[in-house]
């Protein structure tokens, strides 16, 4: 269902965007002559369409979450929030992590539980 109302809002989009076009070739104008300025506003209004639809999409799902997961959601969808994936691993900066690091750090940012986790502490 997600796949066919994007490609619908995709398409709608292209007939908007191409408006101008279509009617100078149902005109069958010689020569078309694209106004910049039409254009433009044609792009911004897609964009703000876009931003609206998944703007309101996410505060559906939001309105579905628990209070912890929708807390997670805001932390996940922070600016930078995932940049410690694309850094390079760097020794001389001690970024690398081995496998079993990564894993737990993977767990630790969705709150799932830690694989191999040790069940009882030795004192």
């Amino acid at each position: 269902a997600v796949v066919s109302t994007q490609s619908t809002g995709e398409y709608r989009s292209s007939i908007y965007a191409t408006e101008d076009l279509v009617k100078s070739i149902l005109d069958q104008d010689v020569k078309y002559r694209q106004n910049p300025e039409s254009a433009k506003l044609a792009v911004a209004n897609i964009r703000a369409g876009k931003r609206k639809f998944h703007q309101e999409r996410r505060q559906e799902i939001i309105e579905k979450l628990s209070k912890q997961e929708a807390d997670y959601l805001e932390l996940l969808s922070e600016k930078g929030a995932s940049s410690w994936l694309t850094c390079l691993p760097l020794e001389s900066l001690r970024l690398t992590l081995n496998r079993q690091e990564f894993h737990d750090a993977i767990a630790a940012r969705y709150d799932l539980p830690l694989v191999g986790e040790a069940r009882s502490a030795e004192c």
